[in-house]
């Protein structure tokens, strides 16, 4: 999901860095004229690309087939994608050199992937004050809403009923608990009925995502706009910084 075309940016970033320094200490132009001019340039092209990735990703996953939900899901995944991008951006401003820029984006990122709620849940984790770090991930919050477009108010046809390997792995499996040896536990498994439904807003209870997806892009809408302004105060800073050397 932190789609890694967004990557090999860092190395541009950290390149255009020194370029600007040495034309700002000159200067032909300011922070402000430069950024903006940066950001109208680069977002169109960073934001189509996350789009056909998204787009490429969800055909292929065969995702929720209504538009609306597919719409929803390229937006959020796009807007993840320009995040992780502005994060490269601000650690390669803030960095004095492309390896500590890439630890820093790497630090971000491994924050992101197990503050999810996808690898482990925030109510399981041991270190319960870790879970505040949950605030900071903007894959959380992209997985809470890719999860219930794809998940709500869905009902699966479960009448088919387990797989025979899989039933008779559970006496396996579990081999203390006798009933699974049952025949008729068995043949419950195997042949549910013909109203046998699975209510996936189950699953989304249990993972804890009830935020509405509207919610959800703005959250991640405001967090793109935060590392926006942060790379801006960065890029003040190091050129004022450079000016009194």
């Amino acid at each position: 999901m932190l789609n890694l075309h967004a990557w090999p940016t860092c190395s541009l970033f950290t390149s255009d860095r020194r370029y600007y320094l040495a034309e700002s200490s000159a200067k032909l132009y300011r922070p402000g004229p430069y950024y903006a001019a940066k950001v109208v340039a680069t977002l169109p092209f960073n934001a189509v690309a996350a789009c056909v990735y998204a787009l490429i990703v969800y055909g292929m996953a065969g995702l929720n087939p209504s538009t609306v939900a597919a719409v929803q899901s390229v937006l959020i995944q796009v807007l993840l994608s320009l995040i992780a991008v502005q994060v490269l951006h601000l650690a390669a401003t803030l960095a004095p050199n492309q390896d500590i820029a890439f630890m820093l984006a790497i630090a971000w990122t491994a924050v992101n992937l197990l503050m999810s709620n996808f690898f482990i849940m925030y109510d399981q984790m041991t270190l319960s004050w870790l879970s505040q770090l949950r605030w900071v991930s903007a894959m959380g919050y992209a997985f809470d809403g890719l999860a219930q477009l794809e998940l709500s108010g869905d009902m699966y046809n479960c009448s088919s009923g387990a797989p025979g390997g899989v039933v008779q792995l559970l006496p396996q499996l579990l081999p203390n608990t006798t009933l699974l040896s049952s025949q008729l536990v068995t043949q419950q498994l195997q042949e549910p009925g013909q109203d046998c439904v699975a209510d996936t807003d189950a699953v989304l209870q249990y993972l804890g995502h009830a935020r509405p997806i509207g919610m959800t892009i703005g959250i991640l809408l405001g967090y793109l706009g935060v590392l926006h302004v942060a790379t801006l105060a960065a890029l003040v800073y190091i050129t004022r910084r450079a000016e009194q050397r």
